[in-house]
């Protein structure tokens, strides 16, 4: 190497390194963006799946059986720490209480609605809203910027990109839906 390169060199480095810093945590972050797309649209599966079997006086609206089963799924990726409490799911050895889920359910909303197909099949649509935080500290203030949602910052000041995902499921047999979840249930599962 030459005596002036060395110089060179390093303002290279010193101009390249914060793109590229900028470019790996823009990409963590979309990594992290498209696994919860995905799960909030496993949601909304678990959520018609619900509402196939449930009675429809146990999910009608937020707090119900579907909500529940979409909080559930959507509990692993929310990375919440205000809140009531911890989503618990029942485990042999009691209850395991979900980590850092303690605001879940106000960070998933659902949608159901029932109808029928062109061949007078029933369905039922289920549609997840999901208030997804951005966590990676660049990479998401880029992504709340390229999506237009960098105004919504949630109590920790994490940004958050709302996620919207649907799955419709046909009933093309009859069954009866389970009767009424018992109050005592309805307690232990965490149901309004």
């Amino acid at each position: 190497m030459k005596r002036g390169e060395s110089g060179s060199v390093m303002l290279e480095s010193v101009m390249v390194l914060p793109i590229l810093l900028l470019l790996i945590f823009f990409l963590i972050q979309l990594s992290f963006l498209l696994i919860a797309k995905q799960m909030t649209y496993y949601a909304a599966y678990c959520g018609a799946r619900a509402a196939l079997v449930y009675n429809p006086k146990d999910y009608s609206g937020n707090g119900g059986v579907v909500h529940r089963a979409a909080c559930t799924v959507l509990a692993w990726v929310s990375q919440s720490t205000t809140g009531s409490q911890a989503l618990t799911l029942p485990s042999d050895s009691g209850e395991y209480r979900i980590p850092r889920s303690e605001n879940i359910e106000n960070q998933v909303s659902v949608e159901i609605q029932e109808g029928l197909q062109k061949d007078n099949t029933p369905v039922v649509t289920v549609a997840v809203n999901f208030q997804c935080p951005l966590l990676i500290p660049i990479g998401g203030r880029v992504i709340a910027w390229l999506s237009g949602t960098g105004d919504r910052v949630d109590s920790h000041g994490w940004h958050t990109v709302p996620i919207r995902e649907f799955c419709s499921l046909a009933k093309p047999y009859r069954t009866e839906p389970f009767p009424l979840v018992p109050a005592e249930d309805r307690k232990f599962l965490g149901i309004k």
